[in-house]
């Protein structure tokens, strides 16, 4: 991205850092640098997708991870559809909730959606609570090498977006959702984010 089309670097974040988006802006991860939207996300297999948001406000379609293509079917994008979560591929399976996810606009909140392509279910959480598990009609096609984009469409800021290789426990989840101080004393060592892709500090420059 370039000029008035980057979001805003330096805002105050869950982890440290944050980008704030206004609805009009995203940020762009693919070839250019030397990651392939397949590398990324391979949808052959498991995979488990977080974010921290914090949304201005629960209207139409935020996008958190999004890879777009023309043609059908094609990309595959997970984030907000008004005050629900989704996990979409364009032109095959959507994956939406059937309830409000319970998210506070104006507030960080920790999503997350974990897919297992055997039984073609996709399962939300919220703040490391599970809220629904969706199952689809048709299995996920999804058939992309375009770049990757975080925030499309999405107003408020967003932290620590975390792709998986694998479905993460429920266990996993309510730790990250519940870490440690890191004053605690009897900490020895303290691992975060141990494998997958992590944008923890996206700089859009």
């Amino acid at each position: 991205c370039s000029g008035d089309a980057c979001p805003t670097a330096g805002a105050t974040g869950q982890e440290d850092g944050a980008l704030a988006f206004d609805g009009n802006d995203y940020l762009t991860v693919g070839n250019q640098d030397g990651i392939t939207a397949a590398q990324v996300l391979d949808l052959n297999g498991d995979f488990t997708i977080m974010a921290w948001v914090k949304p201005n406000a629960l209207t139409g379609v935020q996008q958190i991870l999004a890879a777009q293509q023309t043609s059908s079917p094609g990309g595959v994008s997970f984030g907000l559809n008004g005050d629900k979560l989704q996990l979409q591929t364009i032109g095959a399976q959507d994956f939406v909730t059937a309830g409000a996810a319970g998210l506070t606009a104006g507030a960080w909140n920790h999503v997350a959606v974990l897919y297992n392509v055997t039984d073609n279910v996709a399962s939300f959480y919220v703040n490391g609570v599970l809220l629904e598990t969706v199952t689809g009609s048709t299995e996920l096609v999804v058939n992309t090498d375009d770049d990757y984009r975080i925030g499309e469409g999405f107003n408020g800021a967003i932290d620590e977006v975390v792709v998986y290789a694998t479905t993460l426990n429920d266990e996993t989840l309510y730790d990250i959702n519940h870490p440690l101080p890191t004053a605690t004393s009897l900490v020895k060592i303290r691992y975060r984010h141990a494998s997958g892709v992590v944008w923890p500090h996206l700089d859009p420059d």
